[in-house]
């Protein structure tokens, strides 16, 4: 799982142990494995609840809200959830032949998707990978306690380079992040 937040200490906080886990004993909640939601259900620019389609074997549902409906998608399927349900630039929306329920031009557009590099290089000291012990290291490797007593997981860097402080000098947004993973 990503990482949504690391505190001060070190320690990481995913969205699942953030937000889901602690309301999971709710009554009002229900988490459905195997289930697409396909569109939001909006009257009078409120959604009441989504149409979804299970997977497994290839039925639609549809589930209304009491109160309220929370759209977290991620920002690949957010957006791609709220053009299905007509929210988005109308012209788009026309396009494929889908109702305009609301012309909202910005709605996908912008969207950056990390660019993932890998570099590796070998070293004479053990990385954490050599040191864990079977199954994480090669068959055969015994594990070594120095290895779990390492804090030393991953250490990031976030930079703005030059020419995005070019393109836009007025963000301190970083656009270049490094993560070093001793593995």
């Amino acid at each position: 799982l990503t990482p949504t937040t690391q505190h001060s200490d070190g320690s990481k906080v995913h969205a699942y142990d953030a937000y889901l886990a602690p309301a999971l004993g709710r009554s009002n909640l229900v988490v459905m494995h195997g289930a697409r939601a396909d569109r939001l259900l909006i009257k009078d620019h409120i959604c009441h609840g989504v149409a979804f389609r299970r997977l497994a074997d290839s039925t639609d549902h549809v589930v209304h809200a009491r109160r309220e409906v929370i759209l977290s998608s991620g920002y690949i399927y957010s957006p791609r959830l709220l053009f299905l349900s007509g929210i988005g630039a109308k012209k788009d929306l026309e396009a494929v032949g889908l109702e305009v329920v609301k012309d909202l031009p910005a709605v996908g557009r912008n969207l950056t998707a990390a660019r993932f590099s890998p570099l590796a290089w070998r070293t004479a000291e053990p990385t954490l990978s050599q040191m864990m012990g079977e199954p994480i290291s090669p068959a055969g490797t015994k594990a070594d306690p120095k290895a779990f007593g390492s804090a030393v997981l991953e250490a990031t860097a976030r930079v703005r380079s030059a020419a995005g402080a070019h393109a836009d000098p007025k963000s301190k947004r970083p656009d270049i992040v490094l993560s070093f993973m001793p593995l």
